[in-house]
């Protein structure tokens, strides 16, 4: 399973390192190998490219993204902030089924 950065947490200070805890959480609770996105940046940084060029879809890119991390399953998240609220949306993804397996999202 491979944890990758949270999207939005560049503009939250207390969020920093928050993927690291999600990996640490995730490690503690699943039965699976966890990676941190901190120690796979450089095998993503291709794969990445891709998706942000636009050229191939959202399942695909993400199915290679998973790939060259070695990962079965990659987690995405992102913390959206509002005027008094904090959300943190989690997205498993299959990358050999190519497809979301669970989302979750925190209040």
């Amino acid at each position: 399973m491979l944890v990758l950065d949270v999207a939005g947490a560049d503009s939250e200070p207390a969020a920093k390192g928050l993927s690291d805890v999600l990996a640490t959480t995730l490690l503690d609770k699943a039965e699976l190998d966890v990676l941190a996105a901190s120690t796979v940046r450089d095998r993503l940084a291709y794969a990445t490219d891709k998706l942000e060029a636009g050229v191939c879809d959202d399942a695909a890119c993400m199915a290679e993204i998973a790939g060259a991390a070695g990962a079965s399953i990659d987690v995405y998240s992102r913390l959206s902030t509002g005027v008094d609220k904090k959300l943190l949306r989690l997205k498993a993804f299959d990358g050999h089924d190519a497809r979301s397996v669970s989302v979750v999202t925190i209040r």
